[in-house]
């Protein structure tokens, strides 16, 4: 391997090699190689943000989390393409180029850190960093069969990000093992606690069967069920649940991340020098769903006021995290299980709006964001872990969560609950890897 690389997006793959940086000899993760989504800033390392107004943007200074693990001996491989401006679900990029399913090339990787999914599912890095404000690294990790952690809101700085929207917003890393997660979050959170595995035996997990199984495919709740005999058979006390004032809260909901959005990238660009201003960078959008969102909810008439936002955070923010919180007093769970997505990865073509899901076709949006969308705005901790293939042969991933700021039980639970799910098998060798 050369002693310094660089990656960047290309239209056919996640990543692309190129020159940047010597991989230190010392340190916590030393010798690993790490690549970062391209939403993040690394000095002296082009940050295009998946987007064309951007892509000859060069910034001066490194995201704070850059800096860190640094210190500590990562050598960063570089940048990872994405869905534009971390907008979708798919990283289908219309400037970049989609980026490919790790186990099919034809399909996607899931977004809006689809590279990062990629990469690692390929085995191009063992470390990738993607940043999640609805899901962004839970759902490529899923969809490429790795793990992906999303911490609680504020455990990661996010000095040097582009924002979507703050209140949501996080770094999370994707990796291939949870004790590479542990590791990674140890020097990212800067602390030294440790991490044994939990005691499964009359742990409580709670199963919201309503609103995030039922409505997954067959594969998803066929592989679901297993995990959860699995998890039963090692002594954990499955429990439904019901979820009954999440729906009328979250319907609420709606203004906070399109307010955030417009609000707070135009600061962003003006603190790092990016050059551009708000109107420059929506201007210069390609992909088509991302088009359409900025035209209704972010800029367009749907553009939420000062009043509506100020009313979601005051009420209906608190309402969803008191439903998560509430179910977890009254049934004293430890955590929720439930699929990812609600179904796998599709082709690339012809799926940026609508999927068929059991001869149903149902917007590509729901398709991969309902379950993870659900525990972001609730504040959730979580984490998805591989929990088998789907008939079509593509991974299925069931995610772990906890009440905001039980990082370290969540960790525990991972490594108890990851020798139990079945080890997938490696990416087909003819696939089309990123390289």
């Amino acid at each position: 391997m050369p002693s310094s690389v660089r990656v960047e997006p290309t239209s056919s793959t996640s990543v692309r090699i190129l020159a940047h940086r010597k991989i230190s000899a010392q340190g916590a993760l030393a010798g690993l190689p790490v690549a970062v989504k391209d939403n993040v800033l690394v000095a002296g390392q082009r940050a295009t943000f998946g987007t064309s107004a951007t892509r000859n943007y060069v910034p001066t200074e490194t995201c704070r989390h850059g800096s860190a693990p640094d210190r500590s001996g990562r050598g960063i491989l570089g940048k990872l393409n994405l869905h534009e401006l971390a907008g979708g679900v798919t990283s289908n990029n219309a400037v970049f180029g989609p980026v490919r399913n790790a186990y099919d090339p034809k399909c996607f990787a899931g977004g809006s850190s689809g590279g990062a999914g990629a990469a690692v599912g390929t085995r191009l890095v063992a470390i990738a960093l993607g940043t999640d404000t609805g899901g962004s690294v839970l759902i490529p990790a899923a969809l490429n069969g790795v793990i992906g952690f999303r911490p609680t809101v504020g455990r990661y700085p996010m000095g040097g990000v582009l924002p979507v929207s703050p209140t949501h917003d996080t770094i999370g890393p994707i990796t291939r093992s949870v004790e590479d997660i542990i590791l990674v979050d140890s020097v990212m959170a800067q602390t030294s606690t440790p991490v044994s595995p939990s005691n499964l035996t009359g742990l409580r997990i709670g199963v919201p069967r309503k609103l995030f199984v039922d409505v997954a495919d067959a594969d998803s709740k066929a592989t679901f069920e297993n995990t959860l005999q699995r998890l039963t058979a090692a002594g954990v006390e499955i429990v439904e649940i019901d979820l009954p004032d999440l729906v009328q809260a979250e319907k609420g909901f709606g203004p906070i991340t399109p307010y955030e959005l417009k609000t707070e990238v135009p600061k962003f660009l003006a603190r790092y020098h990016v050059g551009i201003s708000f109107d420059e960078l929506v201007a210069g959008i390609r992909s088509p769903d991302l088009i359409k969102a900025y035209q209704t909810r972010i800029v367009g008439k749907a553009s939420p006021s000062d009043e509506a936002y100020k009313e979601a955070v005051r009420t209906f923010k608190p309402a969803v995290e008191g439903a998560f919180q509430k179910a977890f007093a009254e049934h004293r769970l430890f955590a929720l299980a439930f699929p990812t997505t609600l179904t796998d990865s599709r082709p690339i073509e012809g799926s940026d709006e609508q999927i068929m899901m059991d001869g149903v076709s149902i917007p590509t949006w729901k398709a991969y964001i309902n379950n993870t969308n659900y525990l972001t705005k609730g504040s959730l901790a979580a984490m998805t872990l591989p929990m088998g293939m789907s008939s079509r042969g593509l991974p299925l991933g069931v995610t772990l969560a906890v009440l905001p700021h039980h990082d370290e039980e969540l960790l525990s639970l991972g490594l108890s609950v990851q020798p139990l799910l079945p080890a997938l098998p490696a990416p087909p060798r003819t696939a089309d890897r990123p390289r």
